[in-house]
Parts: structure tokens; sequence; C-alpha cells
């Protein structure tokens, strides 16, 4: 299996957003059908740090229908299993696409970040998190024989997360996280037989 990991920069001005959506979008072009398993990053519809609630807002009403339809477009296109992180229903969320361009299920982010959590009077961006606060077994996916298991960013710091997704013995982890912040874009592929 062949998986390939979408990279793109991540800048911390608001001003080079649509740059680096645009980054992001010549990687994803990039991708060929040797690829099986294709993980853009998180928030891939917010591709740089926003300045306020209302530009975080912006950013998912002007790229999110448009980046989760490429997503789609791009596992037909490669024959591969996708998984693009993006805003769905005001959560942090990973669609799982099959090679058909359909969705097959979401994981919603386990632990939300402060950002996520704040109001905006205290500098975050009020995201639905009512869901987190109940206890869940962890997001497992089967697909094409293969079990997969999710973590988003925050979701790394709580190790107590770990054996509990190890008891659904997943055979892979999809875990996104905002994308690279030093200038370097990139597409990472890795083998594994």
């Amino acid at each position: 299996m062949k998986v390939c990991v979408v990279q793109p920069y991540y800048s911390f001005d608001a001003k080079d957003t649509e740059s680096c959506y645009q980054g992001m979008l010549k990687l994803m072009d990039e991708c060929d059908e040797s690829m099986d398993l294709i993980v853009v990053p998180e928030y891939a519809d917010i591709p740089a740090a926003q300045n306020c609630k209302a530009d975080f807002y912006a950013s998912i009403e002007k790229r999110n229908a448009d980046i989760l339809q490429r997503a789609k477009a791009l596992a037909v296109r490669c024959n591969a299993m996708v998984f693009v992180n993006c805003a769905h229903e005001n959560k942090n969320t990973t669609p799982a696409i099959n090679r058909q361009g359909e969705v097959v299920g979401r994981y919603f982010k386990a632990h939300p970040a402060p950002s996520e959590v704040k109001t905006e009077k205290q500098g975050g961006n009020e995201m639905e998190v009512g869901y987190s606060y109940e206890p869940a077994e962890p997001f497992v996916l089967e697909m094409e024989g293969i079990r997969f298991g999710f973590l988003t960013c925050y979701d790394f710091y709580f190790y107590e997360a770990f054996p509990a997704i190890a008891r659904q013995k997943p055979d892979i982890i999809i875990g996104c996280s905002h994308q690279r912040s030093d200038k370097q874009s990139a597409l990472e592929t890795m083998s594994r037989f």
C-alpha cells in the first residue's frame, strides 16, 4: 500500500490564505494513481491562521464545499481512499472518502483545542464541541478490509486515547494536523507491504 500525506505550507498570516489554499490544491493535483491512501491536513478549508472568528468562518464558507468536492474527485482520479480534514456542521471533522468518491464515514475530533472551545470574546471560534463532553468509544472505520482509527491534532495530547484505540485493533491511524509552517511543501509518501 502506498500512502501519501499532503503537507502544504501553513501561514500564520491571514493575507496568505488564498496562496496557501492554491498551494495545497497544486499538491493534490500532483497525486497520482500509484497512491492507495491520501491524507489532506487539518482544516484544509482554513489553510492559514485567521485574525478573528468572522474570518475563520468566512474561510470555511468560501472553501468547505470546494475542498470536499476536490477530495472526492481526487479519490476517483487516483483510485485512492482519501481522508481530508475540514469543518462540517461547525465541527472539526475528517471525512473518509472511498475510491468511488463517496463519503463513507466522518470522524469528529475527540478533543477540540482551546481555540475551538473558547468564545469569541475569549479569542476563540466557538465551534460545536458539546458532543466531545460525553464518553465515547474511539471511532474506527473499516474500508476495503482495513480498519482505520483517527486522531486529529490536539487529540494526540491525550495519551489515554492510545490504549482505547489500540483495543479497537486498527490497522492504520489517520492523524490529521495543521500544515507545515516552514515555507516548504511536499507530498510525503511511504509504502507498507
